[in-house]
């Protein structure tokens, strides 16, 4: 199954390829499988490797003439130990080349989600900055502006709260307005203070408060949900009052 995403402030395609196989490396302790715990087949993952990276269209706006049209490929298989899975080094490798493996059952299907509710949130910037380019080609792209930044200030009301979106690398609001979709950061600015956190964004989704870290008196409101890379201290920012 082929994914293409349309993202606002972008006239390109972002397209990625999910590939289901009704098989799994049971016999991980091979010497050719290069994790120890079960996981997608090697040569799955090659065949989908080979089909993203051969797939190109002929552009004539482009000095490149060709460009490649995927920014990533997933093998889908059956396997439910989802918390087990995510150390795994095919699921690792989305992280930093964009292709590897996932689980999918009907019971397991929170890794998928997660993924696409991370590729559709995106922005244009992140999507392009997680590509696999070739050789040289950062010379090619001087006219991108990486200073570009989409972000979300999420007020905190009380310390509780920052240790609770701290810790579990999380922001939520009732207050948000999908149109302002995708964004790039969350910025936490604690009420009568400063914005000391941020975090890049890999997921945005919505989920009733009683589904989030502590307690609340809202247990059945919907809230929405901001997941950070982590949270990263930023510099101090001096207030009015200080001299």
């Amino acid at each position: 199954m082929d994914l293409e995403l349309e993202k606002q402030g972008s006239k390109n395609a972002y397209k990625y390829v999910f590939d289901a196989k009704y098989r799994i490396e049971m016999n991980p302790n091979s010497s050719f499988y290069p994790d120890t715990k079960p996981g997608p087949k090697v040569d799955d993952i090659n065949t989908v490797h080979r089909y993203r990276d051969s797939i190109v269209y002929e552009n004539p706006d482009s000095r490149f003439a060709f460009e490649k049209t995927m920014f990533g490929a997933y093998i889908l298989f059956p396997y439910a130990e989802e918390e087990v899975y995510k150390n795994h080094r095919f699921y690792r490798s989305i992280g930093s080349v964009n292709i590897g493996g996932l689980p999918f059952l009907p019971s397991a299907t929170s890794l998928v989600t997660k993924l696409l509710d991370h590729l559709i949130t995106d922005s244009p910037e992140s999507a392009f900055e997680r590509a696999t380019l070739p050789a040289g080609m950062e010379e090619r792209i001087r006219t991108v502006d990486w200073n570009k930044r989409d972000v979300l200030i999420g007020l905190v009301t009380d310390s509780d709260h920052l240790q609770l979106f701290l810790k579990s690398k999380l922001y939520w609001t009732r207050r948000f307005d999908k149109v302002n979709l995708p964004i790039r950061y969350v910025a936490l600015y604690e009420k009568g203070s400063d914005i000391r956190y941020y975090g890049e964004l890999i997921s945005y989704g919505q989920r009733k408060r009683s589904q989030l870290p502590g307690a609340s008196k809202h247990s059945s409101k919907d809230y929405h949900v901001f997941e950070v890379l982590q949270w990263l201290k930023s510099f101090k920012l001096r207030n009015n009052s200080e001299k």
